[in-house]
């Protein structure tokens, strides 16, 4: 892990899988790959290989031993769900989640003394599929996803509970996914404006927009 990132929106990095390779031109001017070269010759046990994809196994529970709280840049010189790293050493969110709850005694604690703490608790973590833990799923939400980026959807499950409706001709996808609030179904999207549009429900269609809305008023005001 690298700590105190120049990085400005993270405080540390973490990178239990390093290594990359080329799928778009997109990749041409990778600066994992030049940082990773640099890394080797400088001698970084964990770059011994370059850039090619390297598993750091050594490195999963590092943030376990975390004392303080950051806001970390998972993988920022690899790719964790290329299809090189094998399903077993990804770290399934449940898992993460279940694991690193078991180790804060705090929680513990407040678990059997909290009214409000579900009794089953171990079960909502185990079968969660993001952060939001709630177990109940009952917002269907229908979008599409251009084609230029559909490519990330098809790779690998980006939205909860993820189907695909629908390819089409030109390679845009109509995607159905089940949420268990209004805030999950807008964190998720977000990240994929301008590329996601929403089908159904409307009002969380509207609700995107008023947040890009937002963000634009902000970038232009120039306040800080």
């Amino acid at each position: 892990m690298a700590k105190g990132s120049a990085i400005e929106w993270t405080s540390s990095t973490w990178n239990p899988v390093t290594g990359c390779r080329k799928i778009s031109p997109g990749c041409a001017h990778c600066y994992a790959e030049r940082m990773a070269k640099r890394l080797e010759a400088m001698g970084q046990k964990n770059y011994a290989r370059g850039f090619e994809v390297t598993l750091h196994p050594h490195c999963l529970e590092l943030p376990l031993s975390w004392k303080r709280p950051q806001l970390i840049f998972v993988n920022s010189m690899s790719d964790l769900f290329i299809d090189q790293v094998p399903d077993e050493f990804i770290l399934k969110d449940a898992v993460i989640k279940k694991y690193a709850l078991d180790k804060i005694s705090d929680v513990r604690r407040l678990r059997e003394s909290a009214a409000g703490m579900p009794a089953e608790l171990d079960d909502i973590l185990s079968r969660s599929v993001n952060v939001w833990f709630e177990k109940d799923r009952t917002i269907e939400v229908v979008v599409e996803v251009d084609a230029a980026w559909a490519h990330y959807f098809v790779r690998r499950p980006i939205l909860p509970v993820q189907e695909t409706v629908e390819t089409g001709a030109d390679g845009s996808l109509t995607l159905r996914f089940l949420a268990c609030s209004d805030e999950e179904v807008v964190m998720c999207l977000k990240p994929w404006l301008p590329h996601v549009r929403v089908v159904k429900p409307g009002y969380i269609g509207d609700l995107l927009v008023q947040e890009f809305r937002q963000w634009i008023a902000w970038q232009g005001s120039g306040v800080m």
